[in-house]
C-alpha cells in the first residue's frame, strides 16, 4: 500500500508538486516527499493504536461471569470499541481519499508537461486510473518523468534519484528544453 505512495510522492517532487498535488517551485515541492511520508508514517501510528485498542476491548476476553460488573463492563466495551472501529473507518477512508486526490494531480501535472492528451473517459479519466490503478500509474509516472538508464533510481531520496541528479537544469528530461518533450511511454 504505501510503497506506490511514496514512489508517487517522489514523482510530485520531480514535478514540482506540494503535499495537496498543487503547482509549487522548486524549494517548495522539495518537501512533499517528506510531508506524505509523514502523513502515512501518523496514519500507521494512529491505526495501530486503534486496533490495539479495539483488541484489548473486545468481549471475548472478558470473564464468562453473570456478575453485574462484567454485564455493564462489556456493554460499555462494545459501544466505546464500535466507536473505535468507526474512527479507523474514517480515518482509513481520509488517507484513502487523499491518495486518490494525490494520484489524479500528479498524473494531470505529468499528462499537462509531456502534452499527453487523455484516451479513454474524457474530464475523468485521471480520477479512474487513482481510483482503480494508482500502483500501476506511479510506476508509470514514475518511469515516465526520468530516464532510470541514464538516472539510476535510489530508495529513501525525496525524488526517487541520487542525491547529485539535478533535473532541473537538465533538458534530457524536458524541463528546460526547446521543444516539448518527447514522450517516453504514454500514462495508463
Amino acid at each position: 500500500f504505501f510503497c506506490p505512495i511514496l514512489l508517487n510522492a517522489q514523482v510530485m517532487v520531480r514535478s514540482n508538486l506540494t503535499w495537496l498535488g498543487g503547482r509549487a517551485n522548486r524549494s517548495s515541492s522539495f518537501t512533499t516527499f517528506h510531508k506524505v511520508f509523514i502523513i502515512l508514517v501518523v496514519y500507521c501510528i494512529i491505526y495501530l493504536i486503534l486496533a490495539v485498542s479495539v483488541a484489548q476491548l473486545d468481549p471475548q476476553m472478558v470473564p464468562d461471569a453473570e456478575d453485574d460488573f462484567y454485564a455493564n463492563l462489556v456493554a460499555r466495551d462494545t459501544k466505546t470499541m464500535a466507536t473505535l472501529k468507526l474512527i479507523m473507518r474514517v480515518l482509513s477512508w481520509i488517507v484513502l481519499v487523499y491518495v486518490i486526490v494525490i494520484v489524479k494531480r500528479t498524473r494531470a501535472a505529468v499528462r499537462d508537461r509531456y502534452a499527453i492528451p487523455e484516451r479513454v473517459c474524457h474530464g475523468c479519466e485521471d480520477v479512474c486510473i487513482a481510483i482503480f490503478c494508482y500502483r500501476c500509474a506511479a510506476a508509470q509516472m514514475a518511469r515516465h518523468t526520468v530516464d532510470y538508464e541514464r538516472y539510476p533510481a535510489e530508495c529513501c531520496t525525496s525524488n526517487g534519484l541520487r542525491s547529485h541528479v539535478n533535473l532541473e537544469h537538465d533538458a534530457a528530461v524536458g524541463d528546460y528544453a526547446d521543444e516539448p518533450p518527447v514522450s517516453i511511454a504514454t500514462i495508463v
